[in-house]
């Protein structure tokens, strides 16, 4: 864990939580950012006030919820959120909110927000993404030591009863999956490229 403090790699941890655990104000629970209760608060100091501005719920890990939302938080630039919520026909919305502030410092207010209907191909791109990557299996690590760029990712879902979040830099397989839901959000963005 000493690694964890000087460094604040990933820590993934899976937790099952049973209906109504979150408390308000509370959008991780205790122990789910790190292991060691100093950097967990310290983790959650600075993501909690950027999906507070963002106007974010906790996610709450109910039965028959299946959500993923993935938190980027740049530093010289404006926090942005994107949550999909699936729906029991495979498809999905993809709820987009971008603060005004900055993600390493005060993240401001809600400056822009848009729903995006998905279709069942897009939502599996993304569900195959996660899988790909191993998010669901406890204590899978998204490192990738030298390569911070400045942003951080928070990636959380709830699927079946089971909430999971992971936090790291922007590379790999989270870079993937921000890229993947930002084409999703702004289609005419992604093809003028």
């Amino acid at each position: 864990m000493s690694s964890c403090r000087s460094s604040a790699r990933v820590v993934a941890l899976a937790l099952t939580l049973g209906l109504g655990c979150a408390t308000q104000g509370a959008f991780f629970p205790p122990g789910a950012l790190d292991g060691e209760a100093e950097l967990d608060a310290w983790l959650g100091g600075w993501f909690e006030p950027a999906l507070s501005a963002l106007h974010e719920p906790a996610l709450v890990a109910e039965s028959g919820a299946h959500v993923v939302r993935v938190l980027v938080l740049p530093s010289f630039d404006h926090p942005l959120s994107m949550r999909v919520k699936i729906r029991r026909s495979g498809r999905g919305v993809l709820i987009v909110r971008r603060a005004s502030g900055w993600g390493g410092y005060d993240p401001g207010y809600l400056a822009r927000a848009r729903r995006v209907p998905l279709s069942r191909a897009k939502v599996r791109r993304l569900l195959f993404l996660l899988e790909r990557a191993d998010f669901w299996v406890s204590g899978a690590t998204f490192g990738y030591p030298g390569r911070n760029d400045g942003t951080t990712v928070v990636l959380e879902a709830v699927r079946g009863g089971q909430y999971h979040v992971v936090h790291d830099d922007y590379a790999g397989e989270l870079a993937q999956i921000v890229r993947l839901l930002s084409r999703y959000a702004w289609p005419l963005r992604a093809r003028r490229r």
